[in-house]
């Protein structure tokens, strides 16, 4: 079930301990994990929570290009995009979060692929796992990370 933090769409995931995590649908970006009563994630009190300007802290993902190395805007366009839950792929303490090339990506990077974000959570385990897919017919050659911001 969706839920809002400042505006954005979101998906929770709790178990029975109180351990949870949360992550928006603007970049899959895990915004939340709590484990054993703390919030294990930094997340800037800064931010703008506008639905594209990238959110600083969290776990953002940064794809098809880390930091500036590369013609496109720093980490890719990844994190700045609305993805989708894909229910037939999530299921319990799992949800998995697809964006597809689309017009929008295509126009500042000309490949098809479909990248797949998977969130498990367990008792004081956070899983998150990137999968890129090539789907077009040239060679797909990109970077990519999971830039964890650690509540220290």
């Amino acid at each position: 079930m969706v839920e809002y933090f400042r505006n954005l769409p979101c998906y929770r995931l709790s178990l029975a301990c109180g351990d949870s995590v949360l992550i928006a649908l603007q970049g899959a970006q895990v915004l939340s994990w709590v484990s054993q009563g703390r919030e294990r994630l930094f997340l800037s009190p800064n931010n703008k929570f506008d639905g594209h300007t990238p959110i600083r802290g969290g776990v953002p993902i940064c794809f098809p290009q880390f930091n500036q190395r590369g013609p496109l805007p720093k980490h890719g366009f990844a994190r700045n995009l609305a993805w989708r839950c894909v229910p037939e792929l999530s299921q319990g303490v799992e949800k998995v979060f697809e964006l597809l090339a689309n017009p929008n990506t295509l126009a500042m990077w000309p490949f098809q692929f479909r990248a797949l974000l998977s969130v498990l959570l367990t008792a004081g385990e956070l899983k998150v796992q990137l999968q890129v897919e090539n789907l077009g017919e040239h060679i797909l050659s990109f970077t990519g990370a999971l830039h964890t911001y650690l509540a220290v």
